[in-house]
């Protein structure tokens, strides 16, 4: 793998109103990229391929399942006296990592379907540049390593320093870190691994998502060789 490889991400947006009875009941907009990999036009398609289909499961969500959703409710409030209030549905990709043959995506579904607030959802990715495919997170390390033992335990350590500050988790954080581990959810950093947990599976909403980042430094003894955590993310 080209260590000095890396991606021209190129921002693109967009915004739409679904209208019923002359008013808009669902606000959806999203921020996503189309990815230029110099000299690995497989991957640079491979890559925009997927991404256009999450694109595409979002727009199909809208339209077939909070619009609809969102008529009813509008139907209900007029027919009530409630006050009516629009939905809204908010996806945006960002790119901590993009160095070294490596680009890590993720995204933000954010949806707000009336009550109290609304909810994000967090998912992500992490290609290989020279061929576009998507890395699991054991992929970084050697076969047989027991990767997620190992997060989870540096996860735990520092939920621990975290509660003994700010208690900011639920009583039972340990129990749910390990339950709700998920070796998907994690993306590259300039700086080490991060590891997420969505909203509720640790802690109350007003915390939100929980990132845990691993510093490379911690597991440089074990990694793959073709990772160069040491230069700086785009």
């Amino acid at each position: 793998m080209e260590n000095n490889l890396s991606a021209v991400l190129n921002r693109q947006k967009f915004e739409r109103e679904y209208i019923f009875d002359g008013i808009a009941l669902l606000n959806a907009s999203f921020e996503s990229y189309v990815v230029d990999v110099p000299e690995r036009k497989e991957a640079e398609e491979r890559i925009n391929a997927r991404i256009s289909g999450q694109l595409a499961q979002y727009m199909k969500n809208n339209a077939y399942n909070l619009f609809p959703e969102a008529v009813r409710v509008y139907k209900e409030s007029i027919a009530n006296n409630y006050p009516v209030r629009p939905f809204e549905a908010v996806m945006k990709y960002s790119a901590p990592f993009n160095t070294c043959g490596l680009l890590s995506l993720y995204y933000d579904r954010y949806e707000f379907t009336g009550g109290a607030h609304g909810n994000t959802v967090r998912k992500s990715d992490t290609y290989n540049l020279n061929n576009g495919r998507v890395l699991p997170l054991a992929a970084f390390f050697p076969r047989g390593f027991d990767y997620r033992e190992y997060f989870i335990g540096q996860i735990l350590t520092e939920a621990k320093k975290i509660m003994e500050v700010n208690p900011v988790f639920f009583e039972n954080y340990e129990e749910l870190i390990v339950k709700n581990f998920n070796p998907d959810n994690y993306y590259l950093t300039p700086n080490g691994y991060a590891i997420y947990y969505q909203q509720y599976e640790i802690a109350p909403f007003s915390t939100g998502i929980v990132v845990f980042e691993i510093p490379y430094d911690a597991v440089n003894q074990i990694l793959n060789p073709f990772i160069c955590p040491q230069n700086e993310g785009n």
